[in-house]
């Protein structure tokens, strides 16, 4: 019963941190997209002190035109 109760209590502590985040960051967003220009304030007000961020971007190679990054050699 004890145990049922803590895990109980943990999900309800997890959800409200979770929810005030989520309201810390809506200033910041437009519908489920968040500002480009205001990214970096957005990050900050989301951070908690120990907690952890994961940040991804897009790391594929692009041919633009006149760049010789991302397009294959040319054969000799």
């Amino acid at each position: 019963m004890a145990r049922t109760k803590l895990a109980t209590r943990h999900r309800t502590q997890r959800r409200t941190a979770e929810q005030e985040r989520s309201d810390t960051v809506r200033p910041f967003v437009s519908g489920r997209v968040v500002d480009s220009g205001r990214m970096r304030e957005a990050l900050q007000a989301s951070l908690r002190p120990g907690g952890r961020a994961a940040l991804e971007g897009d790391d594929r190679k692009h041919g633009r035109p006149g760049s010789t990054k991302g397009s294959p050699s040319p054969r000799r």
